[in-house]
């Protein structure tokens, strides 16, 4: 399976008549934030551990497209139903009480899945013709 067919399955699956939009945030720095609840008496209740702003998963594919590593891979940079609207999320409970604050970027965050997928052979590159191909 190719990045394109996994975010084009992704998106008529989740939503589709435009992109789903939603909060990234990478798995290492929700696991810091756990630890660090875990570290506060004081911490009761539900904390919102987001990205401030949403992004839909075309908005995932374009910044993975701009990493050199993986330009070579067909990523879909467009959508017909592209939807200007962003999504704000309120973190402030989060990095008030918790310290929260993601110390990863989402294009590192990216990257590294992107690069853990392709080394455990979850994504490869098409043949030539296929990957020439436009859409």
């Amino acid at each position: 399976a190719g990045w394109a067919a996994l975010v084009a399955e992704h998106e008529e699956r989740n939503q589709p008549r435009r992109p789903a939009v939603q909060g990234w945030v990478d798995v290492r720095d929700v696991a810091a934030v756990h630890i660090e609840a875990l570290r506060r008496a004081k911490a009761v209740g539900r904390y919102l551990v987001s990205s401030e702003e949403g992004a839909s998963t075309f908005d995932l594919a374009r910044a993975l497209a701009r990493n050199k590593e993986f330009a070579q891979y067909p990523l879909p940079t467009t959508d017909k139903h592209e939807n200007a609207h962003r999504i704000r999320y309120n973190v402030g409970r989060s990095q008030r009480e918790l310290g929260f604050s993601p110390r990863r970027s989402l294009s590192q965050t990216l990257g590294d899945a992107a690069s853990a997928a392709v080394a455990m052979d979850l994504v490869r590159l098409p043949p030539p013709d296929v990957a020439n191909a436009t859409d």
